[in-house]
């Protein structure tokens, strides 16, 4: 258990599921003539970008969960992501709000990180209105199905075209950016990952209670809302590139703070951003080994994620928050 517990073993691990997702794949690279090609224009872009996905949703549910003081704080049953998507959605399907191919992801990521801003406003004033945690998740939750609702209206008034983009999206997909937008994700989850870590020491005073960040001098109503907003924008940016993600946001958290009971906030945050960058490229790879990469993100994220969440709950809830 401990090697679970040891930065170093788990950033091997890493490094090890991202050669061998470089390698996997419909076609041997060994047997092809165009290895750069196959490596630059697919495979590495997917990697990176899967490294990104993973490490971002899993801090932001991370953050969510310490800022709310609860193991079921997360993007999704905050209803961030379907805020998020809920704007996608009507950028896709709705009133030709993207209409420039030219900067497409660009009219993506402001849509996308619009609705997760709205999301998390939401939820800010609900704090302001109540400080009941389960009011809070419980808005949280039938904001979400107002959000799909919207979006099924959106479905059945769009055209079979559009109605196709928008389906596709919402599996969760790793394989839609190109180089460079994979390393701009990569990079932007290295640099989450560094300012994240900037907080860990008043994450750590905040989580004993609001009276000892008080007596520490710590203006934790400022460090709340710049966390907020920079979840929101890692949300909306991920979102619109690779689809709403599921369970990663709540799930890997949660599974890290049961491995590392005795750890310090700086720590969680690391082991996060490494397990969550290890689930999706690992599923991705169950995906090429399995099904030759044809099933959806998505689809394996909910086999495994499940299953692990209702493990959690049932045996593990005593050590969380």
């Amino acid at each position: 258990m401990k090697y679970f517990s040891n930065t170093y073993f788990l950033l091997s691990i890493l490094i090890l599921l991202s050669i061998a997702n470089l390698l996997s794949g419909s076609i041997n690279i060994f047997k092809t003539s165009d290895v750069q090609t196959l490596l630059l224009e697919l495979r590495l872009p997917k990697v990176l970008t899967g490294i990104a996905t993973g490490s971002i949703i899993a801090i932001c549910g991370l953050i969510l969960q310490i800022l709310f003081r609860n193991p079921l704080a997360g993007p999704y049953v905050l209803g961030i992501s379907s805020a998020s998507s809920l704007f996608t959605s009507i950028g896709i399907m709705g009133t030709g709000l993207i209409t420039y191919p030219l900067i497409y992801h660009l009219q993506l990521n402001l849509l996308s990180i619009s609705g997760a801003l709205v999301g998390l406003m939401i939820i800010l004033l609900m704090l302001q209105i109540t400080s009941q945690i389960i009011i809070i998740l419980l808005v949280g939750f039938m904001l979400s199905q107002l959000y799909s609702a919207i979006q099924s209206i959106l479905t059945y008034l769009s055209t079979e075209h559009a109605l196709k983009l928008f389906t596709l999206w919402t599996m969760g997909n790793i394989q839609n950016t190109n180089l460079i937008q994979s390393l701009i994700l990569f990079g932007i989850s290295i640099i989450s990952l560094i300012i994240i870590l900037r907080y860990s020491k008043p994450l750590s005073i905040y989580i004993t209670g609001d009276e000892s960040a008080k007596v520490m001098g710590i203006d934790i109503e400022k460090i709340k809302k710049n966390l907020i907003i920079i979840t929101a924008v890692l949300i909306g940016i991920i979102t619109a590139y690779c689809g709403p993600i599921a369970f990663v946001g709540m799930s890997i958290p949660i599974l890290v703070r049961i491995l590392n009971k005795n750890a310090n906030i700086y720590q969680w945050i690391q082991h996060t951003f490494l397990y969550g960058s290890i689930s999706i490229i690992l599923t991705d790879l169950i995906n090429q080994w399995i099904f030759n990469g044809s099933m959806p993100l998505n689809v394996l994220i909910s086999i495994w994620g499940v299953p692990l969440l209702i493990w959690i709950l049932i045996k593990q809830m005593k050590f969380l928050i």
